[in-house]
């Protein structure tokens, strides 16, 4: 038992705020006198031991998440043996608390209730965390709107409890659970979806949706809420999100789009972004390039989660942000966003295929429960007689390639792929690499020391149409394998010796380079000898680089501070022949081509190193090729197959889900050519 005074983690306990089952919550203050609230694990099978630290680890990337309508996430560690959180103190009362007060939320407040929570669940989504515990017990009714808490929480301590047997479900929490988490698998965001709907018929009603007591499961499970007399536009949006099948949910994104687009006195009012046309959601597309993973892993980084936690919510955050904090202070005010008009190449336009009902309905969710949505438009590739395959619901964008026949490099017109957009072609022997977030496009050249002996590479900013070329290395080190950090703000190129000319070589000096947007500079970082066979990549959190080297006898993982210290190796596994990412979007895991059996692909885990799973690839080929990841459960692989060069979607069974193309040709060629990028 903490008394007060006690010190947890820096900060010095002034009351206890709860005692529970699996935790202690208590106010804190800071040396400044800045309060917090600090969770305490207690007890336990193994205190301070590996699962102790597990929730360390897994806390530790909830400080991503934005503090827009949520309670940041401030610290964690380990306070002698027992695991804690510090959290942003938020003064107010739980949703909980507020009802049995004062009665339901009605009209304006209620609205206000339904976009900020929305608002916070989103930025929580799209740092790659899922709440799993969302209910009128976890939001908090703060002065300046409603704050979302203890997000990210309940799979973490579910992990430390698991060797005893333990659980965070409590019996208050489970009329606001969705049916898939009674069940075994991994929920995701559409799990959050449909809490945040039940949340919301109690805000309205003070009564959960499917009532409570011990038969709460069943009627969960049956699919019969009981919603009260919300305003129908309001009924119909909760309604759609407590569906019982996770795939038909609309995702945080649509909903919150919903939301700002039924506010009512918006005809007509200038947009907050400046002027423009409505935009108005198609449903089962998400908006602005949506959250596209039913599964995203709780505590993780996501495709790209940026250090600051804004990723792709800064779409939420620098845009409809402005229209929710107008509806959370009372003024209403409708949202404009114009989207930019694609440039188009005349022999590139794609060409709209029929999608199937199935598929023009399926929400992102079932992109991680039923594959991809079936693709909906043909995109022609100039230059290599091939056409891809693709949807604007899809997680990942081809932004450029490589033609062998004409040696032209072909990049998206239009600014992170808005659909509809074809490829028109740039310089030759230039490779390009478009940013996470569509705004820059950097460009190394193939002809190395051409008249020169330096090596440079060229980033262009597509809002201004300006660029900057920086010399960044000399004879005979070259630069190659140019990759964005997933924040979009930092290019990390890798150092070659040409004059090994990937000879195998072990004792060549080895290097990355490190190219800073915003300010345009350049600095290199020596990591030492080695071998000369595997290029740099960043790390999700974007705080390290890691690559995947060694020799005949044993291949490992390297990862390395952005000095080019050396920081950890992995145990043996296999080797990876793709240019781009091999972590999965959350970052929980990576994947290789196995060792010993080389037509399968790994999957490891990034915090463990141990082996998750082994993917058949099917091909012909003597090894697997896999490109990059699709979603966090789907992979991109090549083949070469009667002639034709199959890039393929993949589920972790290693059934095929999509062919995005077929490209004609006599032998394989190298996935380097074709740039697959994620949306973040």
């Amino acid at each position: 038992m903490d008394a007060p005074d006690a010190v947890i983690g820096g900060y010095r306990v002034l009351e206890v705020l709860k005692r529970g089952a699996t935790s202690t919550v208590f106010l804190a203050e800071g040396e400044a006198g800045d309060r917090v609230v600090v969770k305490v694990l207690e007890g336990g099978p193994d205190p301070g031991g590996a699962a102790a630290r597990r929730f360390v680890a897994q806390v530790e990337s909830l400080r991503r998440v934005s503090g827009f309508c949520t309670a940041q996430v401030l610290g964690t560690g380990l306070d002698g043996d027992r695991p804690y959180v510090v959290t942003e103190y938020v003064e107010g009362p739980t949703l909980a608390g507020r009802v049995a007060a004062e009665g339901p939320l009605r009209g304006g407040e209620l609205d206000r209730f339904a976009i900020g929570t929305m608002t916070g669940l989103v930025a929580i989504h799209e740092a790659g965390v899922v709440h799993l515990a969302f209910n009128p017990d976890n939001v908090l009714l703060a002065a300046d709107g409603p704050r979302v808490i203890n997000f990210g929480l309940a799979r973490a301590i579910d992990t430390t409890l698991s060797m005893a047997g333990g659980t965070t479900r409590t019996a208050g929490g489970m009329p606001y659970l969705a049916p898939e988490q009674y069940e075994d698998g991994r929920p995701g965001p559409a799990a959050d979806v449909f809490s945040w709907a039940a949340t919301m018929v109690f805000a309205a009603t003070g009564r959960p949706p499917f009532g409570d007591g011990a038969d709460v499961v069943a009627r969960i499970g049956q699919g019969s809420p009981q919603l009260g007399d919300m305003e129908k536009d309001l009924r119909d949006i909760v309604a759609a999100c407590l569906v019982a099948d996770p795939a038909l949910r609309p995702s945080g994104d649509q909903v919150l789009h919903r939301l700002l687009d039924r506010t009512p006195g918006t005809d007509g009012a200038p947009g907050a972004a400046g002027g423009g046309a409505r935009v108005n959601v198609a449903p089962g597309v998400p908006a602005a390039g949506g959250s596209t993973n039913g599964t995203v892993a709780e505590g993780t980084t996501v495709p790209g989660a940026a250090p600051d936690g804004r990723r792709r919510f800064a779409v939420v955050a620098g845009a409809a942000a402005v229209a929710v904090a107008l509806a959370l202070s009372g003024t209403v005010l409708y949202l404009n966003r114009s989207e930019p008009t694609p440039r188009q190449d005349a022999s590139s336009s794609p060409v709209p295929v029929t999608p199937s009902a199935a598929a023009s309905s399926a929400s992102p969710a079932a992109r991680a429960t039923n594959g991809p949505v079936q693709a909906s438009l043909k995109v022609p590739l100039p230059g290599l007689d091939a056409t891809l395959n693709e949807d604007p619901s899809d997680p990942v964008r081809l932004t450029g390639y490589l033609a062998e026949k004409d040696l032209g490099t072909y990049l998206r017109t239009a600014k992170d792929g808005t659909f509809p957009a074809g490829f028109t072609r740039a310089d030759e022997y230039r490779q390009p690499v478009t940013s996470p977030d569509g705004t820059h496009t950097a460009y190394i050249t193939w002809r190395k020391f051409n008249g020169t002996t330096t090596d440079s590479v060229t980033v262009v900013d597509h809002a201004t149409g300006n660029e900057f070329s920086l010399n960044v290395s000399e004879k005979p080190f070259g630069v190659v394998a140019p990759i964005w950090s997933r924040d979009g703000r930092k290019l990390l190129l890798t150092l070659y010796d040409f004059d090994s000319q990937g000879s195998g070589e072990t004792d060549t000096r080895q290097g990355f380079v490190v190219v800073d947007v915003q300010t345009q500079q350049a600095y290199t970082a020596e990591t030492g000898k080695g071998s000369d066979v595997g290029s740099f990549i960043w790390t999700p959190d974007g705080q390290q680089v890691a690559r995947i080297t060694g020799d005949a006898k044993e291949v490992n993982v390297y990862w390395y501070d952005l000095e080019g210290k050396q920081v950890r190796k992995s145990a043996e596994v296999g080797p990876v022949y793709a240019r781009g990412d091999w972590f999965s979007p959350s970052g929980e895991r990576y994947f290789t081509v196995c060792p010993g059996t080389p037509k399968s692909v790994c999957l490891w885990n990034t915090a463990t190193g141990e082996r998750e799973a082994a993917v058949p690839s099917g091909t012909p080929e003597d090894v697997a090729r896999p490109v990059g990841w699709f979603d966090e459960n789907h992979l991109i692989l090549t083949e070469f197959r009667r002639k034709k060069n199959r890039f393929l979607v993949v589920d972790l069974d290693g059934n095929v889900r999509r062919v995005l193309t077929e490209i004609p040709g006599d032998e394989p060629m190298f996935n380097i050519l074709l740039d697959f990028t994620p949306l973040r």
